[in-house]
């Protein structure tokens, strides 16, 4: 909730900050274009990316990099070397660190929890995030902006720093017991695996090792199949 915290301050902040900067509409609309510009570009890769590694590391990896990212932007405003240009930039760097956070967040939910309790552990993260992000966040940037102009990117550094320590100081966990997690086959009689047929312009050679389909409920009575 921390890194949802920060990402409302920094959403709020750097409009608020361009019209400090300038006058022209245009660059201020670019600056908050730009804040949601990458989850049109690279949402989808972000929830790719998130499947493939360990979401835990990820999200810590991400969290480090966009606290240092944001700190030196916060010294910058308070040298007075903000710029428009820096200003878009940094929203498009943010949202696209953000694309992967929050898709590997939600990957990581099911080796979490047990899958009768998936729905609500869900809804419970997804409120989380949209009060830290909507209610919590925005109404305090002006204040933050009364003590100075680099205050709620000072402030939106702590955020990620405060939450990628404990990521830092922990080595990945270890899923549940049963945890579905990506990149594994099901387990023999596991019906929530995903034998596919292969398709006819892969060849079954390419695809992952049928041992765990051959003894699954979903064992197909005849090849081409793989396990996906």
């Amino acid at each position: 909730m921390l890194s949802s915290f920060g990402d409302a301050l920094r959403t709020a902040a750097l409009p608020l900050l361009a019209t400090a900067l300038t006058d022209e509409p245009l660059a201020i609309a670019a600056v908050t274009a730009c804040g949601y510009l990458p989850w049109l570009v690279f949402g989808l890769l972000g929830g790719a990316v998130a499947d493939r590694v360990d979401q835990r590391r990820a999200m810590w990896t991400v969290d480090a990099l966009r606290g240092l990212l944001v700190a030196c932007f916060a010294v910058a405003v308070g040298l007075g070397h903000a710029s428009i240009g820096l200003l878009i930039a940094l929203a498009f760097a943010l949202t696209t660190f953000q694309t992967l956070f929050d898709n590997a967040s939600t990957a990581l939910l099911p080796s979490l929890v047990d899958d009768d309790a998936l729905g609500s552990a869900n809804a419970r993260l997804m409120t989380g995030q949209r009060i830290a992000g909507g209610l919590l966040g925005a109404p305090v940037v002006p204040l933050l902006l009364a003590g100075g102009a680099a205050l709620p990117f000072a402030a939106d550094a702590a955020t990620f720093l405060l939450a990628a320590a404990p990521g830092g100081l922990t080595p990945a966990g270890v899923p549940r017991p049963g945890a579905r997690t990506g990149g594994q086959h099901p387990a023999p009689g596991d019906r929530r695996g995903a034998c596919a047929p292969s398709p006819a312009t892969v060849p079954c050679g390419g695809c992952a090792p049928p041992p765990p389909c051959a003894t699954s409920a979903w064992a197909p009575s005849s090849p081409p199949w793989c396990c996906w």
